[in-house]
């Protein structure tokens, strides 16, 4: 965590400051819908979150997530991300945009893709990479996703956008 104090100029054209300012800086993430195009499902991870025990719900279900390491690009990191975490090799992967999840807190930026895969794609079992990652595979068709989004079951802003941005592909088909 970063104090910063910052010298602005205000949106009247004022100077503004010295105002004092935290920032949290986690470096950059990719998050990543996968949907099986076999199985008609899509893949989530259900996995411990600490920041959220205060809320009494650890335990959240998202879309496949991770940060960005040095010199890799955030394409190179979600297909990475997928296959650590769900254990499926995807070939190609649909940008869906760039955010910043907390910005008043948070330096993150967060980029969100979408991605399809076959049964053929399966590497593995997925689950993470070591011990400290425990990661649980979620399957839900696209009708359980989108009702446990309607009906507030799916709590994660990451997954919310990147489920509300597919969502029209599938009621057209």
């Amino acid at each position: 965590m970063d104090a910063v104090e910052v010298r602005y100029t205000g949106v009247h054209g004022q100077p503004r400051g010295p105002i004092t300012r935290l920032s949290v800086e986690r470096g950059d993430a990719i998050g990543v819908l996968v949907f099986n195009r076999d199985s008609e499902q899509f893949l989530l991870v259900r996995q411990l979150r600490v920041p959220l025990i205060r809320h009494d719900e650890p335990w959240i279900i998202e879309i496949a997530a991770g940060g960005i390491e040095k010199n890799e690009s955030p394409i190179d990191a979600a297909i990475r991300e997928v296959e650590e975490e769900i254990g499926f090799r995807v070939a190609e992967v649909e940008n869906l945009g760039e955010m910043y999840g907390s910005p008043g807190g948070l330096s993150e930026k967060l980029t969100l893709f979408y991605a399809e895969v076959g049964d053929a794609d399966q590497t593995g079992e997925g689950g993470g990479v070591d011990d400290h990652e425990d990661v649980e595979i979620i399957r839900m068709t696209v009708a359980e996703a989108y009702e446990a989004l309607d009906r507030g079951k799916l709590k994660d802003a990451k997954t919310q956008i990147t489920l509300l941005k597919v969502r029209s592909r599938f009621q057209k088909g």
